[in-house]
């Protein structure tokens, strides 16, 4: 698992764990559980209707971004229950 923090993020393994602290400090909260659904029904459930490229590249980079925070929430929330 320490592997794939140090690819991902490029950073030492201690700074790895303050990042992903910071998500789970950050996002379970009240207020970033508000947040993080807002993100998840604004953003990532949607689907961009428009046939501008560069609208469809906006959207798929903000949905990106969600998915994200989703990913390393998920992967620091099993790391903790002990699933890898």
């Amino acid at each position: 698992m320490i592997d794939w923090i140090l690819r991902r993020f490029q950073r030492e393994p201690d700074q790895a764990e303050i990042v992903y602290n910071a998500y789970i400090s950050t996002f379970n909260t009240p207020t970033g559980q508000i947040v993080l659904q807002h993100l998840v029904n604004s953003v990532y459930a949607t689907i961009c209707y428009s046939k501008d490229q560069i609208e469809q590249a906006a959207h798929n980079g903000r949905r990106s971004v969600v998915h994200e925070i989703l990913e390393t929430i998920h992967l620091k929330s099993q790391e903790t229950n002990g699933d890898t």
